[in-house]
């Protein structure tokens, strides 16, 4: 509801909430609102808020976008992020409305749908682009996250335009017409995680008090030690339910089904993992050491008892029950971590288990599976060369790889050359400077 503030000699400020110009949705479709202050005239405060009021409900009532059917401003809003809605995960639909404000924001919402052409999506990538980091911007020409977001606005444009062209309402197929997507520079390694005794401190502290946190967290607690030891991501923690459970079989483990998902303010449980991109399937196992073990154990007698509902959730709100809110949970993980001095981050603590048992030497087929992954290659991109030791470990074999050339120089100080391809690999992935990782090799 708008606020009046009075200003004097007959004037207010009205403070309204509208939809906001681009026509941005929220996950569940309802326009995200803004805030817009106007100048009114009235004699006394209720006439002002009577006015503010209509004002703000003329505001939300009138179309953010004028929608003409055919036009692209039409589709997008009216026809393909509904269909979005209903068969995508709540998330996606999200970033998905987002782009499209973005992409009416560039470009002509009135144009007709079925004159949508190459040149559109070259005119897409040099106004986003321009709009990003203009010229003469500190960043211009440099920013990754311009880059990225050139790159986010036109495959969302194509993937829509796809969409139209499949359910025959337009002719023009953005699949075979030979767009090239502009270019994203490639991100090098970029892991922060927690180690075993960074996350002990964390855990202790919120199990048992300290002297900066305000109180005890028990739940928050078993929250962070059991994404440590399961690798769990947050979304596949907080819906795990007790009858994906399964405690008393010879090899215990758990069974990822469910999953709380969050966009745009709206949250909910979903059954179902979707995420093939990273897990390659439709829900997995995750095997439980004897410390998780004992961990579900204890909540297990302490929360439920003999009177176990099978559908509750394994880590729910500890104050209101039902489902903990992800980027509320996330968030306190932070400010405990920042208070108590140790790494933050609650999938920092996802990411300290798998390098753990890297570092341990478990073959990295077996922890890609633990980790969700679809393939080794995201594990060993994002995994294989996060910490000194393991780098140290990698540089003293990485001549007796596949060609079995051992790294000793030879009489030259030079390096044999099926090493020095293997060290150039290494350097790229890693970001090393390949000088130094050549002068370790030669100092091996």
């Amino acid at each position: 509801m708008a606020s009046v503030y009075e200003k004097g000699d007959g004037k207010w400020t009205a403070a309204m909430r509208v939809p906001c110009p681009a026509g941005t949705l929220r996950a569940d479709g309802s326009p995200v609102l803004i805030r817009k202050n106007k100048i009114l005239t009235a004699k006394t405060k209720k006439a002002a808020e009577r006015i503010a009021a209509k004002m703000e409900q003329d505001a939300r009532d009138t179309p953010v976008v004028v929608q003409t059917e055919g036009s692209l401003a039409w589709y997008l809003n009216g026809v393909f992020i509904p269909h979005q809605r209903s068969t995508k995960a709540i998330k996606t639909a999200h970033r998905d409305a987002q782009l499209a404000g973005g992409v009416l924001r560039v470009l002509d919402g009135d144009m007709k749908l079925s004159a949508v052409g190459k040149a559109d999506f070259v005119a897409l990538v040099d106004r986003i682009g321009t709009e990003t980091h203009p010229a003469g911007h500190p960043k211009a020409g440099q920013a990754r996250y311009g880059a990225r977001s050139v790159h986010h606005h036109w495959g969302f444009f194509k993937k829509a335009i796809a969409h139209a062209y499949d359910t025959d309402l337009i002719s023009f197929n953005p699949r075979v017409e030979g767009l090239k997507a502009p270019k994203v520079p490639k991100r090098g390694p970029n892991v922060k995680y927690a180690g075993a005794d960074e996350t002990m401190v964390l855990v202790d502290a919120l199990r048992h008090g300290h002297e900066k946190l305000r109180g005890q967290r028990p739940d928050m607690a078993d929250l962070i030690e059991f994404g440590f030891l399961t690798a769990c991501r947050r979304q596949e923690m907080l819906g795990l339910r007790w009858c994906n459970v399964h405690l008393e079989t010879t090899t215990p483990f758990v069974l990822i089904i469910d999953v709380i998902e969050e966009a745009g303010g709206v949250y909910r449980l979903r059954t179902g993992t979707k995420t093939d991109a990273k897990t390659g399937q439709a829900g997995r196992r995750a095997y439980l050491v004897p410390e998780a073990v004992t961990l579900l154990d204890r909540r297990c007698g302490a929360k439920l008892g003999p009177n176990m509902n099978p559908d509750d959730l394994v880590f729910p709100n500890p104050k209101k029950g039902g489902i903990w809110r992800p980027s509320m949970v996330s968030s306190s993980v932070a400010e405990a971590a920042k208070r108590v001095g140790v790494t933050g981050g609650l999938h920092s603590r996802r990411h300290g288990g798998i390098t753990h048992l890297l570092e341990q030497g478990v073959p990295l087929d077996v922890v890609s599976k633990h980790a969700g992954h679809a393939d080794t290659s995201m594990t060993e991109t994002a995994y294989g060369w996060v910490t000194s030791d393991m780098a140290q470990q990698q540089i003293a074999q990485i001549g007796a790889g596949l060609s079995g050339v051992k790294p000793a120089p030879g009489p030259d100080g030079s390096v044999d050359p099926a090493v020095q391809k293997l060290a150039l690999e290494y350097a790229m992935k890693t970001g090393e400077p390949l000088e130094k990782v050549l002068a370790a090799l030669k100092a091996a």
